[in-house]
């Protein structure tokens, strides 16, 4: 699935992903409002978030709620 506001995704070696968004601060609070929990990285990496990768519902769920967002920007 691609996501429109997705800029890069970092490469990883674990169960986390580096994100980088179009607006870190706004993505997340949606997030926060779906109840997903990610985190905004934004302080560190501009306009990153960091998603843990979840079991398979938590993962749709996820996703589910960006294409949420995406539908609002």
């Amino acid at each position: 699935m691609k996501l429109p506001i997705v800029r890069k995704i970092y490469p990883s070696h674990a169960n986390f992903l580096l994100v980088e968004v179009d607006n870190a601060n706004n993505v997340y609070q949606h997030l926060v409002e779906e109840k997903v929990i990610v985190r905004n990285r934004h302080s560190v990496v501009p306009n990153c978030i960091r998603i843990t990768v979840g079991m398979p519902e938590e993962n749709r769920a996820l996703l589910q709620a960006l294409t949420r967002y995406c539908s609002k920007v």
